[in-house]
């Protein structure tokens, strides 16, 4: 996810999917302006949950891919 807007949007998505997020800090090599991306795995379940997230955040936007596997404490 790039957003302009990481603390609240990651906040929401801890806590309404429960998982964790990674932030880091981009800059947008079209326009040139620093913002954030978020790494958040989750379940494909949630994909529909994640989106909803996401429409209350205009400007922000994401990208999605299969993860086969997830070594750490990813929570089912």
């Amino acid at each position: 996810i790039v957003t302009s807007e990481p603390d609240e949007l990651a906040g929401e998505l801890m806590k309404e999917l429960g998982h964790g997020v990674t932030e880091i800090h981009v800059t947008g090599m079209y326009s040139g302006t620093e913002k954030y991306m978020l790494v958040c795995i989750i379940r494909k379940k949630q994909i529909g949950q994640m989106m909803k997230i996401l429409k209350r955040y205009r400007g922000s936007f994401a990208s999605f891919s299969k993860v086969n596997e997830v070594f750490g404490r990813f929570r089912k």
